[in-house]
């Protein structure tokens, strides 16, 4: 009911229902609707004047015919659209109110002519009953129409809305593909500067030895480049320590990787690392690696390569624990040449008061021996040390051989081949070649002992040069021609441990009895004296080989020459300054030469002598004789001060290190003076004699 009530069909029905009931109390209003017998037309009104009569017909008729128009347009309208428009009653209604109103028109041209006011007004009723009915609808509809209305204002209201956040959407997307643009553009430049880095990273490490490497926390590796070349593997990612390394190396790394994921902290080490057969050493250097959130996700580390400098390292070692041990046995040398010198100085003199024969002679002879025996020891320790004396010359190395090659036969015997294998040219040294054979003889010695049946011992020279690149690997060889002398040998070889200590003094592998130990001390010694270096390799079970460098020279090479040797003489008279730190050494000789008619001024060292000159004067003084070597103020220094002011005053100096090594210095041309002289300990008292009366009579 209530759907019914708001339905705009009541109006029309009330309507209707109004207009049956009038015509059902006037009936006759139909039937006179066309009767026109009691009026006249309406022309008549207007006194038929053409003019007002077109006007009036042609007005009602356009009139007519645009509301016809109207309400069959109106009808169309809500025949199509009906579904989809609202208050299409409305429209209805309304173009039932234009249609009649149309009509009302056409009625009026008809009323013109023919004056039927009744069908006339029957018309104006019915139009006025739609007037009526498109009122009651329109007024029935307007809260709908104003809720339309409101519905249309809110959706343009919607509508604007929407359109601003259109806008808004517009404007922020725009904005954002502004920011994606410039986003875009800092991306590629920042990729770009990222691929360049990449590039200059891989160029770097492409130059590089260092292995660079990452490891998660399980030790596997996920990232190595520069891996080392001594590993069996191209690509180690996947692996870990213990599939790469022997198991002491690889327990040594996985604990220091360990400690690093442990405590966080940054570890470096020199590592030895043993792959396979092969030994090397890496500088290594682990740290944590993080992830964004600082957790410890891995390890991260480098390793350099530092086998070389290792070796280089130990050669270093080696060579200065050599030549600290070499000045150690210079200065036992020397203090004990003075010690032979004082034994032997009292044996002359003890001999000159026994006679010819008996049991004392004898005793001294056995005591002479001894000490000969004892300087023979000294002389090699000074070989060791590089202070003995040696008197060089051109020497052919191949005709040396040669010659010695008879008694090397006789000294391996018949149960070992002894094979040489020389070059065909000459190779000339600068060498003493009493010393060079001391060399032979004793690499020959040891590789003889160390063949206990049947084997072959070679030896074979070669000219070589050492390269600059050569001679960076090597600690004691600078670049240059050297003869190679190789000795080689197919006996037991020397164990890995001993290698390092084959040239020490007193080191040796063979039992107690059979060596002392100084001679491959003695080799080392002889060969740097000249020099040159000496180099072992060695395999246990496979043999030794010692390689032995020394420079080269060539044949026609004149600066060298052989010193000239002075035989001993009985000495004269005059007065002698003795400058001697070794008291013992000092009474001897001032003893020897107040017997033999010299007045002596004892100093027991160099300032102790400035002091005598001081208070005796200069002029005192005939002849100097002094110890080279002493604390505070050496025989040097004394020299000097002396032949300031008597430059003809002669010395003569003692040593008991060898010319050769005082030469080397600016002791040379102290030594060219007509009036110097230098003397090695141990000497016969005799023989200081001689040369202090040659310097006494050269003055």
């Amino acid at each position: 009911m209530a759907t019914l009530r708001r339905s705009p069909l009541v109006p029309v029905l009330a309507l209707l229902f109004i207009s049956l009931t009038t015509l059902a109390v006037w009936p006759d209003m139909v039937l006179r609707a066309f009767d026109s017998t009691a009026f006249v037309p309406h022309g008549i009104c207007i006194l038929w004047d053409p003019r007002l009569v077109s006007l009036h017909l042609v007005m009602d008729l356009l009139i007519g015919l645009s509301y016809i128009v109207i309400a069959a347009a109106l009808v169309f309208l809500v025949i199509r659209l009906r579904r989809r428009l609202p208050f299409h009653w409305t429209f209805l209604a309304f173009g039932g109110f234009i249609f009649f109103c149309g009509t009302t028109h056409f009625v009026a041209i008809v009323v013109l002519y023919e004056p039927i006011y009744w069908f006339d007004g029957l018309m104006k009723a019915l139009t006025a009953l739609a007037s009526a009915t498109t009122a009651m609808v329109v007024v029935a509809q307007v809260p709908q129409i104003q809720r339309l209305f409101a519905d249309m204002q809110l959706a343009a209201h919607n509508r604007a809305e929407r359109d601003t956040l259109y806008e808004q959407q517009q404007r922020a997307v725009e904005h954002l593909q502004a920011t994606l643009a410039s986003k875009e553009h800092d991306l590629f430049v920042l990729l770009d500067k990222l691929q360049q880095s990449e590039a200059r990273f891989r160029l770097v490490l492409h130059g590089s030895p260092t292995t660079v490497f990452m490891q998660d926390r399980e030790l596997q590796y996920t990232w190595a480049y520069n891996t080392l070349p001594q590993l069996p593997f191209d690509n180690i990612v996947g692996l870990s320590d213990n599939q790469l390394f022997a198991n002491q190396t690889a327990d040594h790394l996985v604990r220091l990787k360990q400690r690093v994921l442990k405590t966080g902290s940054a570890v470096r080490q020199d590592v030895e690392i043993a792959i396979e057969a092969h030994i090397a050493f890496v500088d290594l250097h682990l740290e944590p690696a993080l992830n964004e959130r600082g957790e410890i996700i891995g390890v991260l580390g480098t390793a350099s390569d530092i086998t070389e400098r290792k070796q280089l390292e130990r050669q270093l070692m080696q060579a200065q624990k050599m030549e600290s041990i070499g000045r150690l046995a210079g200065g036992v040398a020397h203090d004990f040449n003075n010690l032979l010198t004082i034994i032997l100085g009292h044996l002359d003199l003890v001999e000159g008061e026994l006679p010819p024969t008996g049991t004392g002679r004898e005793d001294l002879t056995i005591i002479r021996s001894a000490a000969d025996r004892a300087a023979a020891i000294t002389r090699q320790l000074l070989t060791f040390a590089r202070k003995q004396s040696f008197e060089p010359q051109l020497v052919d190395l191949n005709t040396l051989l040669s010659d010695l090659f008879p008694m090397l036969q006789r000294i391996v015997g018949t149960q070992v081949l002894l094979r040489q294998e020389l070059t065909p040219d000459q190779v000339m040294l600068h060498a003493d070649p009493t010393q060079i054979q001391q060399i032979v003889l004793n690499l020959v010695i040891n590789a003889r002992d160390a063949i206990t049946a049947t084997g072959t011992i070679s030896l074979a020279t070669a000219k070589v040069f050492v390269s600059a690149d050569a001679s960076a690997a090597s600690a004691d060889l600078a670049p240059g021609r050297y003869v190679r002398l190789l000795v080689a040998d197919s006996g037991s070889g020397i164990a890995p441990e001993h290698l390092a200590h084959i040239f020490e003094p007193f080191f040796t592998t063979k039992p107690v009895g059979k060596g002392t130990g100084l001679g491959l001390a003695i080799c080392y010694g002889i060969a740097h004296q000249h020099g040159g270096a000496i180099r072992v390799e060695s395999e246990p079970g496979y043999g030794t080989q010692f390689s032995v460098y020394l420079p080269h020279r060539d044949a026609q090479d004149d600066r060298f020459a052989p010193g000239e040797v002075v035989p001993p003489q009985p000495g004269g008279a005059g007065r002698v300054l003795l400058v001697e730190d070794e008291t013992g050494l000092r009474s001897l000789i001032s003893r020897v030469l107040r017997a033999h008619g010299y007045a002596v001024w004892e100093a027991a060292n160099g300032r102790h002598a400035l002091a005598q000159i001081q208070a005796y004067g200069l002029d005192t003084f005939d002849l100097l004789v002094t110890d080279v070597m002493m604390p505070e103020l050496g025989g040097r220094a004394v020299a000097d001060h002396v032949w300031r002011e008597r430059p003809d005053l002669p010395v003569l100096f003692m040593t008991g290190y060898s010319e050769h090594t005082l030469v080397a210095g600016d002791f040379d041309a102290t030594l060219r003076r007509m009036t110097a002289l230098l003397v090695e300990k141990p000497f016969p008292m005799q023989q200081l004699l001689y040369w202090v009366r040659q310097l006494l009579e050269r003055r």
